[in-house]
């Protein structure tokens, strides 16, 4: 975009000779009657009304023609500086770093508009026309001259063409000027200031309520909206953090970049709410392929891979009508045709998954700290390779520079980036391979050797060393094994050559320990990403007994064998229950799917059944191996997700129709607790005899 030109200078010097000529007339302007609609207009446009659109409308327009009809053309100018100080006090926080050559670029629009509406008045005849007509006709004259001079803007600033979203700005102008012709003519209608004093009050009256109403209404929105973003800011925590706030800063550049591209207006709040979302399908992709130090084998990359189609399941999830999904599996597509996941080539590619694709490498580009120039030359040479080159012809030095901006305010409230000695540092205080090495000879002729601390002579330890010691001269067989010892754990390897066994004992405490904590803190991290997903229904358990504290009083248990003990799980447990018949329904579908994901996934196991307070509990445990720590995400998150090792297809169906699901597993089986909330007015569950 190019801020500076001709026609941007020539509305730059407008607004600064309507200034010089409204300080000049200021002496003149009856302020008594103009001071009450300035006040007006400052808090029209100090409190605008939010459209669910998440756009502003704010009604000053009405109080320039109000000024300029009832006092003419220097008040309106009066007014519009006052409105337009407003504005700009409001975008940058700060009267010393506001933008003047923008500031009165801007007024000068809207004195020209004024100025336009001001000569129709006089010269079109309308002396003896009533106030609506007057009205009418000088807000549509206001409105359209505003709409060209803005167009003109957009023309010589970003190249669109004059007749861009012609029918839009249509729309916008006749609503303004039907709203305008509502509400100015009680204003100027009034024959005395203390009559026009009463209707201003009455109008701010029900602009306060409109507020009111408005913002309540709104503020339930915007904190499912905070919610969703500081689930992004979680997870990408998670994955790496130097990903902290990546999707929140992607966002952001694609809300300026739509700005100068012709995007339906109603769909860039969903590209926008796409954009921040569109790396969730990371989220259940193994640790190890972002931290990994080099580059990822040709299998690790094709897994990294089909992060693009995850995150479009999840994101289908959540939003089952919107075009997110579509958008977020198409933004690792290549204009060439060289993407994925499906290689969908040029305009193939849906304009959204496009526009994505860009934004996120300008992010990357910025975070790196590459300047404007390298960011220019290396997307021009990606132009209509990777990129779509009418998409990259958008992003100059002006756009660059508010990218920047944009970029630097978000991630002011991010974690400082490490540096490179840092993540270094970091790395090799987590790569604790092992502890000491020993080793060992043992000559099969006398059968002995030095036993190393903290091995001692005749103990359980030292014994299975000798006998794997003997096992390998005997065989003549190289193989490890792990021996405990002193509370320190060795990796054995035995090599036998002739009559000498040479033994390395390599202590790998260290390295378990850190395996230990690893696996911990990977499970808090998938604790804290399904219960934000979920919403808090899906309880991830990291200790055995926590599932054990959730429970109530025990009313019932029975075992879970064959397969025709699916059926039986699902009456034993609804005969502890008084629901309703869709109620019930759910509570035997959940029961069904649970009991068979046991047979098909661990062969057997049992059913237990509680009450706690008004919640029926299903307890099922298997002692199965357990879900691998890596399945956990995608078997909570994509729906109908199933392998060996997972829940299986089943679980989302066991999600929907249970109020609470909790979880834990280990190598030892898994455990599944579902939780049922009881109706209102419904019975509570009635104890039974244990049975078998």
């Amino acid at each position: 975009m190019k801020e500076h030109n001709g026609y941007t200078s020539f509305l730059c010097f407008c607004g600064a000779l309507a200034f010089g000529w409204m300080v000049w007339t200021a002496p003149t302007i009856p302020w008594h009657g103009v001071a009450p609609l300035l006040l007006l207009i400052v808090i029209l446009d100090m409190f605008p009304i939010r459209l669910i659109s998440g756009d502003y409308f704010s009604a000053g327009t009405a109080g320039f023609l109000i000024l300029l009809l009832a006092y003419g053309l220097e008040p309106s100018l009066l007014g519009i500086f006052a409105s337009t100080t407003t504005f700009f006090i409001k975008l940058y926080r700060n009267p010393f770093r506001i933008r003047w050559f923008r500031f009165f670029c801007t007024a000068g629009m809207y004195c020209l508009s004024a100025g336009a509406a001001y000569q129709l008045m006089r010269v079109g005849g309308f002396a003896e026309a009533s106030e609506y007509v007057k009205v009418l006709a000088s807000a549509s004259a206001f409105e359209v001259a505003n709409a060209v001079l803005m167009a003109g803007i957009m023309k010589s600033t970003a190249g669109l063409p004059m007749l861009h979203k012609w029918k839009v700005k249509v729309k916008e102008v006749s609503a303004a000027v039907l709203l305008t012709g509502i509400i100015v003519p009680h204003l100027i209608a009034p024959g005395d200031l203390a009559e026009m004093y009463h209707e201003i009050l009455i109008g701010l009256f029900y602009m306060a309520v409109i507020l009111l109403f408005s913002r309540a209404f709104i503020h339930e929105a915007g904190l499912r909206q905070q919610a969703a973003m500081e689930f992004i800011r979680l997870f990408e925590s998670r994955i790496h953090p130097q990903m902290v706030g990546h999707g929140t800063r992607v966002g952001h550049i694609c809300e300026l970049l739509l700005e100068t591209v012709d995007f339906p207006v109603r769909q860039r709040k969903e590209l926008i709410q796409a954009a921040i979302m569109h790396d969730i399908g990371k989220a259940v992709l193994m640790p190890h392929l972002f931290n990994k130090r080099g580059p990822l084998t040709l299998k690790e990359e094709a897994e990294y891979q089909t992060h693009a189609e995850k995150g479009a399941e999840i994101t289908q999830t959540f939003y089952a009508k919107s075009r997110s999904s579509q958008w977020i599996l198409h933004h690792h597509e290549r204009y060439d045709g060289k993407g994925y996941p499906y290689g969908l080539a040029g305009t193939d590619i849906p304009l959204g998954a496009r526009v994505i694709a860009l934004c996120n490498r300008v992010e990357h580009l910025i975070a790196e700290g590459k300047d404007d120039p390298t960011v220019l030359a290396l997307l021009a040479a990606a132009s209509g390779k990777e990129f779509d080159p009418t998409l990259i012809r958008k992003v100059t030095p002006t756009f660059l520079g508010e990218a920047r901006e944009l970029v630097s305010c978000d991630a002011s409230k991010q974690p400082e980036r490490m540096t490179e000695p840092e993540a270094t540092a970091e790395a090799n205080q987590h790569t604790h391979d092992s502890g000491n090495t020993t080793m060992l000879r043992y000559r099969m002729s006398t059968e002995r050797f030095v036993l190393p601390p903290p091995f001692v002579e005749s103990d359980a330890a030292c014994e299975e060393l000798k006998r794997l010691t003997r096992r390998a001269g005997e065989r003549h067989q190289t193989f490890h094994e792990l021996i405990e010892t002193g509370g320190n754990v060795y990796d054995a390897h035995f090599f036998p050559e002739d009559d000498e066994v040479r033994i390395f004992l390599v202590d790998v405490t260290p390295t378990l320990q850190y395996k230990t904590k690893l696996f911990s803190d990977a499970l808090k991290a998938y604790k804290d990403v399904i219960s934000a997903l979920s919403q808090q229904k899906v309880r991830l358990c990291l200790r055995p007994g926590e599932l054990d504290e959730r429970l109530g009083e025990h009313l019932g248990s029975m075992a879970i064998q064959t397969k025709s003990d699916i059926a039986k799980s699902r009456d034993y447990v609804a005969s502890f229950a008084n629901y309703d018949v869709k109620r019930g329904m759910n509570l035997k579908l959940a029961v069904s799917e649970t009991a068979t994901n046991l047979i098909k996934h661990a062969g057997e196991g049992t059913l237990s059944v509680y009450r706690k307070d008004d919640a029926l509990q299903v307890l099922v445990s298997d002692r199965g191996s357990g879900i691998p720590l890596h399945e956990l995400p995608k078997t909570v998150l994509l729906s109908g997700y199933s392998s060996k090792s997972s829940l299986g297809k089943g679980f989302s169906i066991i999600y929907r129709m249970c109020d609470e699901v909790s979880i834990y597993t280990s190598t030892n089986g898994t455990s599944l607790l579902l939780s049922f909330h009881a109706d209102e007015g419904a019975d509570a569950p009635s104890p039974r005899p244990i049975t078998a």
